[in-house]
């Protein structure tokens, strides 16, 4: 929903997270090969796999992607992140539908990279009873005031393939007329609470103009609502 949690995930500082005890092994060997062929690189520019290992990106398996975002729930990940004082945060993952059967590469969050990592972020789109309109995908109308559409993020570090907890974001339907410039839509953004943000090296800061721009531009004939893709959906209804 807003695109900014890829550019605040770039090699967070030491100790700015706890971690999750979530990880995938394959991506943590294949980069490490990844990274001898970088070195390998320097030396000769012109091997045939330099051009390959310099745009490397991490990219799971349906499967991994199931296995790493039931990791994060098993080993509690979720819980300690959203703490009952995260608010609807704390619940949502637990109760509410999801609508895509599998996480998936962000299309706004999607490959960050310096000279010794690569991470991408993998979403989960859940939405709350009221909004049970939203299983109609692009034909889903004007939603009903008071749904709630969370994407909950993990990110993937290629360096030892790690799966952590990134921030979690939420549109909420207000009433009708409130808000016109948002299509009636309010935009958030949750930290988990096992980040210490004073420890992140960048700009932590959430701005609802980040969303509204490319919601309003992208989802004028769906009430503002931009959607995953077809071959993650659950059915539509």
């Amino acid at each position: 929903m807003a695109a900014i949690a890829g550019a605040i995930w770039i090699v967070p500082a030491d100790g700015a997270r706890a971690a999750s005890g979530c990880s995938v092994q394959r991506i943590a060997d294949e980069f490490a090969k990844i990274l001898d062929q970088r070195a390998q690189c320097e030396k000769n520019p012109k091997l045939a796999f330099c051009e390959d290992a310099e745009d490397y990106d991490p990219f799971l398996k349906p499967e991994e992607a199931i296995a790493a975002w039931q990791c994060l729930l098993d080993k509690g990940a979720m819980d300690r992140g959203f703490p009952e004082k995260t608010g609807i945060a704390s619940s949502a993952f637990k109760t509410w539908k999801a609508y895509n059967t599998r996480p998936y590469l962000s299309g706004h969050l999607n490959r960050f990279t310096d000279e010794n990592d690569v991470q991408a972020i993998y979403v989960q789109n859940q939405v709350n009873d009221i909004g049970g309109a939203y299983g109609k995908y692009e034909k889903s109308g004007t939603m009903p005031e008071g749904s709630v559409l969370a994407k909950y993020s993990m990110v993937l570090t290629a360096r030892g393939g790690t799966i952590e907890l990134a921030p979690v974001y939420f549109m909420t339907k207000l009433k009708h007329g409130s808000r016109k410039e948002t299509g009636d839509w309010r935009y958030e953004m949750i930290w988990p609470a096992t980040v210490d943000l004073s420890k992140v090296e960048a700009d932590t800061d959430f701005s609802e103009q980040l969303c509204m721009g490319c919601h309003e531009e992208f989802g004028r004939k769906t009430d503002h609502m931009l959607f995953m893709p077809d071959e993650v959906r659950i059915s539509a209804k």
